[in-house]
């Protein structure tokens, strides 16, 4: 066997793998030798996450958290989507409010923060919308071009209804 027709690391360890797991019985034990199920007594909570450190930790978050109001708002929970929201919306504001401010991703946070404030039943849910398409809309022609930025852009036209 040449070397150019020896199998890949990752083809190796997925041979390995495969052969660990075909040994594995599929069938469960019977029932007289399986274990007892364990009663818990306290709830199952989510495993800690690290803790946010840095404004880019925040905004990742933010991120994660404008997904969420975005999902709820969608599935109908607007009271939900508008306390997951709301303190991502103000985080954005506030960091668009600097006069330092010129990171272009940041200008597509607080726009798809928008969008979810609006989907999630606002009070400004018009002017919000009206927002988030004057913020994409400003932005360089390079970064308007981006597939990410042209699907946002689609998704605040049609919450607008055009």
């Amino acid at each position: 066997m040449s070397a150019s027709e020896k199998p890949s690391r990752r083809s190796r360890a997925l041979i390995r793998g495969s052969a660990v797991t075909s040994s594995i019985p599929i069938t469960p034990p019977p029932p007289s030798q399986s274990a007892p199920i364990p009663t818990w007594s306290a709830p199952i909570t989510p495993t800690p996450t690290i803790p946010t450190r840095t404004l880019n930790d925040r905004r990742d978050a933010g991120e994660q958290t404008t997904l969420a109001a975005r999902i709820a708002a969608r599935l109908g929970r607007q009271a939900e989507a508008q306390r997951l929201i709301g303190p991502v919306l103000e985080m954005h504001r506030e960091l668009f409010a600097r006069k330092d401010n010129e990171d272009l991703v940041q200008h597509l946070q607080l726009a798809d923060s928008l969008l979810a404030s609006a989907l999630a039943g606002s009070s400004d849910g018009s002017a919000e919308l009206r927002q988030a398409a004057a913020l994409i809309d400003g932005l360089p022609a390079q970064t308007r071009a981006l597939i990410s930025t042209r699907r946002l852009r689609a998704w605040i036209a049609e919450a607008q209804g055009t």
